[in-house]
């Protein structure tokens, strides 16, 4: 008898076991525009800055959420770095997942505790980054931003070049093949 309750108490316990489609539906690279503030300041420090957002797999029920290369210089001090939180819990609402998590992250103004919010689905994600920094004082992004297919070309290309010099009297050709631009 003791067997049989054991095992059906186990059998009962896979059916709770949540899987969300992380790596089918979520996962991948958004493009997207962001909206930096001081917290209490209604002037943003930057406004429609372009900015990527990586999201994968942190478990069957997580995601990590990453702000690479992202910088932002005020007054000719670097303010943030990097944004990485590794866990973020996700729970279903409608036909999005909405998600949250936090972190402590070293960045270049020293620790910061950063903590955040939003949703994601639909090939969208809409969400809000609060960064305490040390010393007291508090930043918040607002980020939205649409899932990049991946066929789209990051490379970027030169297409036109000019050289206001008396010197130069041809227009410089461009071989994208060679990788070279040649004047005379």
């Amino acid at each position: 008898m003791l067997i049989s309750s054991v095992s059906l108490f186990m059998s009962c316990s896979d059916d709770d076991d949540v899987k969300y489609p992380v790596d089918s539906e979520l996962a991948g690279a958004y493009k997207g525009t962001m909206d930096v503030y001081y917290v209490g300041v209604s002037t943003p420090i930057a406004s429609d800055m372009v900015q990527k957002v990586y999201i994968s797999k942190a478990s069957d029920t997580a995601v990590k959420l990453e702000l690479r290369n992202f910088t932002i210089t005020v007054a000719g001090t670097e303010l943030l770095g990097d944004i990485t939180v590794d866990n973020c819990a996700l729970t279903k609402s409608g036909d999005a997942y909405k998600f949250s998590g936090n972190q402590t992250l070293s960045l270049v103004v020293g620790s910061c505790n950063t903590s955040v919010s939003g949703t994601v689905g639909k090939n969208a994600v809409d969400m809000v980054i609060d960064v305490d920094v040390e010393g007291g004082m508090k930043v918040k992004v607002n980020y939205k931003g649409t899932k990049l297919s991946g066929s789209e070309n990051t490379e970027a290309k030169i297409t036109d070049f000019t050289i206001d010099d008396e010197v130069i009297t041809v227009a410089p050709v461009i071989d994208d093949a060679k990788s070279t631009i040649t004047f005379k």
